[in-house]
């Protein structure tokens, strides 16, 4: 008995112990690699027609497929990372023997300066995938017990045979220096459900990445109901006020469970209005439009301004989509990606008006969402911010600009004038008082 209370009373601290002492073999203090690769037009372009192509693929519907990526595309994909976790750096090298990985993630407070390094390689292979081993810090597993945790981690969270299933989809790897090529044979249960409409749906609602969609959907009706009383032209601080004026006059009356949760779905209502009609999907059925309807969201789509500009409108709007489903720096590296997709052919140019844009409505997202008490305290705010209190003046911020003023002017997204830049855009929305309040 004696004994049973000993150990009863050693087991936290051999627990700490153990925690510890996987820490030191997982965290080093210098990182593995620094990022290669930085967001660039030619990597936003070869990342796009990758994403396309999986798109193309999915849509195809075939059992027997293709995945090809090639080096360009995937150092295009490590260079978006990177951006969208500015304390990671990631590199993935092709070569007739095999794909190497090897990352670096720096570790926040307490622990910066400490980094977790991961290194792994997947071998050309006939049947299926093959790992050499992985590598994470001082902790190294072979490929097949690295296989076997995965399994087990999967499995556990997934259910049991997961992992299976997913890792007999793939039945070959080719690499070369150049491209990675892997066959898929992708199983029938999978294929249906790209067909199977209704257990998507129920996937999505399961998941409520939006928020709460009775909520949503009555923000958005009372959007529709403004907005077939509004001119075609117009700004879109004016929806923004009647939208918050409205939540405000509901909550006299009954006060809601969290101001956060509220001020979401009032964010999402206005991206639902003024949005790509895609979006609903994340949402569901929320509401059935005449033509009417129809023709005049459109249209306030495209001619609703915001510092007297549509295009500014937009950008402001989906940054503020972006941030709710994801966070403020992958909506930053996502504002950044469309503006280097536009310096290619065909495009409007780089341009830091847009840019600003991006990260006031990323901003004002976060805004609205940090602390029940500034939650509450934007509501007010919101109900009667102005035109020019959402987006300070845009005069003298370059727009425009192909590859090569760029490349001259900022040589790329690490570079001190780019960052200078960022920072200045920030500054400039910091004079505005509506800036002034917690962002992260």
């Amino acid at each position: 008995m004696k004994q049973l209370v000993k150990f009863i009373l050693l087991l936290p601290l051999l627990l700490l112990v153990g925690i510890f002492s996987l820490a030191l073999l997982l965290v080093d203090s210098e990182p593995l690699i620094y990022q290669q690769h930085q967001i660039s037009a030619s990597h936003a372009d070869n990342s796009k027609r990758l994403a396309k192509r999986i798109a193309d693929t999915w849509r195809n519907g075939e059992q027997q497929t293709k995945l090809v990526l090639t080096q360009a595309e995937i150092n295009g994909l490590t260079a978006l990372f990177h951006r969208a976790v500015p304390n990671s750096a990631l590199n993935i090298t092709l070569s007739e023997h095999g794909a190497v990985l090897l990352g670096s993630v720096g570790l926040p407070k307490p622990l910066n300066q400490q980094f977790v390094n991961v290194s792994a390689t997947l071998l050309p292979s006939e049947t299926g995938l093959e790992l050499a081993g992985v590598q994470f810090g001082g902790l190294s597993l072979s490929g097949t017990n690295t296989i076997r945790l995965m399994r087990w981690l999967v499995d556990y969270y997934v259910g049991e045979g997961a992992t299976d299933k997913l890792l007999n989809t793939v039945t070959q790897v080719a690499i070369s220096p150049n491209q990675l090529v892997v066959g898929l044979n992708v199983d029938k249960e999978v294929l249906a459900l790209r067909q199977d409409a209704s257990l998507l749906a129920k996937v999505r609602d399961e998941l409520a990445l939006f928020g709460d969609k009775a909520m949503i959907t009555m923000y958005y009706q009372e959007l529709l109901t403004f907005a077939n009383h509004q001119p075609i032209n117009g700004k879109v601080h004016h929806y923004i006020n009647h939208i918050f004026n409205y939540a405000n006059e509901q909550n006299q009356l009954a006060l809601p469970t969290s101001y956060i949760e509220q001020n979401k779905a009032l964010l999402v209502a206005l991206v639902l209005y003024f949005g790509d009609d895609r979006m609903a999907l994340l949402v569901g059925d929320i509401a059935q439009l005449d033509w009417r309807q129809r023709v005049r969201q459109a249209r306030h789509r495209q001619v609703i301004t915001l510092a007297g500009r549509g295009d500014l409108q937009q950008h402001f709007i989906y940054s503020i989509a972006l941030q709710l489903l994801s966070n403020d720096q992958a909506s930053d590296a996502l504002g950044e990606f469309k503006e280097f997709l536009d310096i290619n052919q065909g495009g409007s140019g780089f341009s830091f008006a847009d840019l600003m844009a991006d990260r006031a409505g990323t901003r004002l997202a976060m805004m609205a969402t940090y602390s029940e008490a500034q939650a509450q305290q934007l509501q007010t705010v919101l109900a009667k911010v102005g035109d020019q209190e959402l987006l300070p003046t845009i005069q003298g911020l370059a727009e425009g600009m192909d590859e090569q003023r760029f490349s001259k002017d900022y040589q790329g997204v690490s570079s001190s004038n780019y960052q200078q830049m960022l920072t200045h855009i920030d500054s400039r929305l910091k004079t505005l008082s509506l800036y002034q309040h917690h962002w992260r």
